[in-house]
């Protein structure tokens, strides 16, 4: 695929909304907040309404993104997610160094 391209975007996931729909997205970033639950930000591709240069209203795809917990999103067989950015909370780390003590 060329750069730029759907791959370029990250590997497919199946993201599980807060009413059950499951979704395919791709997985941009893992990253771990300060109380140390992860989430993983997330592009999903939706329709949306555009506005061509002559005034016409047309209905085209446009990527979506936000951040879900992780445990809403699930991976897909066969697929490497090694490649995607992940990100550990300055506060989880230190609780792993010293587990837990301050």
């Amino acid at each position: 695929m060329a750069p730029g391209g759907p791959d370029d975007l990250g590997p497919l996931v199946e993201v599980v909304t807060f009413d059950g729909q499951v979704l395919t997205g791709r997985l941009l970033e893992r990253w771990q907040a300060p109380s140390g639950t992860w989430f993983y930000t997330v592009s999903v591709t939706l329709w949306a309404s555009v506005q061509t240069r002559d005034g016409q209203v047309v209905a085209e795809p446009a990527d979506t993104i936000f951040d879900a917990p992780a445990t809403h999103v699930h991976r897909i067989e066969g697929v490497s997610y090694e490649a995607v950015p992940t990100r550990r909370g300055r506060e989880a780390i230190i609780r792993a160094r010293t587990r837990g003590r301050r």
